[in-house]
């Protein structure tokens, strides 16, 4: 009971920065390297307490990947993520598929279980990490009309 208080007070508190997620437009490339690219949905970043938001990425792989013997060459994920001294994050949802194809692969964290689920930290250095600092740098200067 405890934790469905939790989710509710934070569903509460959430305020929508920008709300057409549907155009193809809104996909900003934030990070790459020679095996993937990592784009923010800027249509649909969600401000939470402090510096955390709510956001979608979408990794494009340059190499067919596979997943439970499922091939695919596009994830996008729905994340909190939480800018600061180093970034964490909590994943929502993951969803694969081959391109802009049917997903192949839907995985879905109940509201229950996130509250539980420990924040993943993201290595320093890494292309995960330029992902973040230019999400962080977005969502902020969205939020706040700035960027720290």
């Amino acid at each position: 009971m405890g934790a469905l208080a939790v989710v509710a007070a934070a569903s509460v508190t959430t305020r929508v920065i920008v709300t057409d997620h549907d155009d193809a437009r809104h996909w900003l490339l934030v990070a790459r390297d020679s095996t993937y690219s990592i784009s923010l949905d800027t249509a649909r970043i969600v401000a939470k307490a402090g510096r955390e938001y709510e956001i979608w990425y979408r990794t494009d792989h340059t190499v067919t990947r596979f997943y439970n013997d499922k091939a695919f060459t596009r994830e996008v994920v729905h994340a909190i993520l939480r800018c600061g001294d180093g970034y964490t994050f909590r994943v929502m949802s993951t969803t694969m598929s081959m391109g802009s194809g049917r997903p192949v692969i839907r995985q879905i964290t109940e509201p229950r279980d996130l509250v539980r689920q420990p924040w993943r930290r993201v290595d320093p250095g890494r292309t995960e990490a330029d992902a973040a600092h230019a999400t962080c740098e977005v969502a902020d200067w969205t939020k706040w009309g700035r960027r720290d």
